[in-house]
């Protein structure tokens, strides 16, 4: 099974380039789910998130040409920040599946 590809210009008159972004600036509010406590939302920053997704793909030998499969929702930090920023961090692609491929459903 393939999934389909779209390729997005990246360059170009048109393509603004971002500017450089504050490593301690928030990146994600991650929400607890108050286990031990209240709940509450916890800033991350840039530069957090970006050594954690660099430990990870130092520990895994993760590189842009790795495919990684991935169950988690979206909304999930896990999902998030390892499903999505994980390998766009590491240069490679992402894609999604919709649920009936999963669970073999036909969309009855």
């Amino acid at each position: 099974m393939s999934l389909p590809r779209i390729d997005v210009e990246l360059t170009g008159p048109e393509a603004p380039v971002p500017a450089p972004v504050d490593p301690e600036s928030p990146a994600l509010v991650v929400y607890t789910s108050g286990t031990t406590g209240p709940p509450k939302g916890v800033l991350l920053s840039h530069r957090a998130v970006a050594a954690s997704l660099d430990a990870l793909a130092e520990a895994w030998s993760w590189t842009a040409d790795d495919v990684l499969v991935h169950a988690l929702p979206l909304f999930h930090v896990h999902g998030l920040v390892l499903g999505v920023l994980g390998p766009l961090r590491r240069g490679g692609r992402c894609g999604t599946w919709a649920r009936s491929r999963w669970t073999g459903s036909r969309g009855s």
